[in-house]
Formats: C-alpha cells, structure tokens, sequence
C-alpha cells in the first residue's frame, strides 16, 4: 500500500496543507492514521478523493455539497448513478435560477446607464438651449 505524507499529497494534487487538513476536519477526506512517531500517514485513496474534490469544485460545487457526492459511495451502482445525477440536476437548476438572476440584475443596470447617459444629454441640451437664449 503507498503511504504519504501530508506534504507528499500536497505537492501531488497542487494544494497547500492546510486546505487537506481543513478538507479532513469538514469530513471530505478521512482521517490519516497515525504512526508511532505521531506522523499522520495518507494513502493513494486519500489522493483520489482530492483530486475529485478539487475537479468537482473546480465544476462550481460547493464543499457541502461536494461532502454529499463523496458519500454517496456507500450505495450500489444504480442507486449511485440516481443520487450523482440527482445532486448534478440541482444545481443545474441552481445555477440556470443564478444565470436568470444575473441577467436581469445586467438588465437593471444597463438601463441606469441609459438614463444616466440620456440625463446628461437632456441636461446638454437644457444648457446649450439656456446659452442660446441668453445670447440672443
């Protein structure tokens, strides 16, 4: 069995140390276990699971939900392929609400623009028709 160290794993998957403690501390990752010497001792799986929790977070899941998906590895095949597809589905749907939000919050502003821009021009017009009267 390959066995790593804390550092071993960190350099492997491209985070720092801390990010795989605070990974182990949330429940994504198993607790390593220890040596005699009081080293924590990591092994290839802990290596896969990062590197699924980095590809997966990297799709825009959040921790809690990434901490959903690595459970699901108790079930059977089946039942896994239904849960996967059921946790990817909603935040699908999560993220089709957020894309809806954007666009009308991009719309709102995009109208503030207008008015500002249509404002200054009125506000032009206002003076140079003040400048013209007074001159004439």
């Amino acid at each position: 069995m390959e066995q790593y160290t804390i550092s071993q794993i960190a350099r492997l998957v491209g985070v720092n140390k801390e990010t795989i403690r605070y990974y182990e501390k949330l429940g994504l990752l198993p607790l390593a276990e220890r040596k005699s010497n009081g080293y924590k001792i990591y092994t290839k799986r802990h290596v896969e699971l990062m590197e699924i929790i980095l590809i997966v977070k990297g799709s825009g899941f959040t921790l809690n939900e990434i901490k959903d998906l690595i459970s699901i590895e108790e079930e059977s095949a089946n039942s896994k392929n239904d849960l996967y597809k059921e946790i990817i589905l909603k935040k699908i749907a999560f993220l089709e609400k957020k894309i809806q939000d954007f666009k009308s919050l991009k719309k709102g502003l995009e109208k503030v623009v207008f008015d500002i821009e249509n404002y200054n021009i009125r506000k032009c017009i206002e003076i140079n028709k003040k400048n013209k009267n007074s001159i004439d």
